[in-house]
């Protein structure tokens, strides 16, 4: 049975992981100078932060949570999520965002 504590307790998780800028350009593309990637002006969001760091150290300790996808997992979730939406747009359709 879960019990509720006297004092709300915040939790983050997180990955614990950072993926470095060069990450996205890891097969060469961007040594070459050319523009390969174009991002359109609607996606920005004008509060984006440049980094996002987490600890999960927390909630693994107090609760026993233990992540299920992994941080590599999730950035091909992600991208592949992004593709189906630019696939989508370039076929007539709405993007999700």
């Amino acid at each position: 049975m879960f019990s509720r504590p006297a004092k709300p307790v915040r939790y983050a998780n997180s990955s614990n992981s950072r993926l470095p800028k060069s990450a996205a350009a890891s097969n060469g593309a961007a040594k070459s100078g050319k523009t390969v990637v174009r991002i359109d002006p609607v996606y920005f969001r004008p509060t984006e932060v440049d980094l996002l760091v987490g600890d999960a150290s927390k909630a693994r300790e107090k609760l026993g949570w233990q992540p299920r996808t992994s941080f590599a997992q999730l950035v091909k979730e992600m991208v592949a999520g992004d593709l189906d939406d630019a696939r989508r747009e370039a076929a007539g359709g709405k993007h999700s965002v």
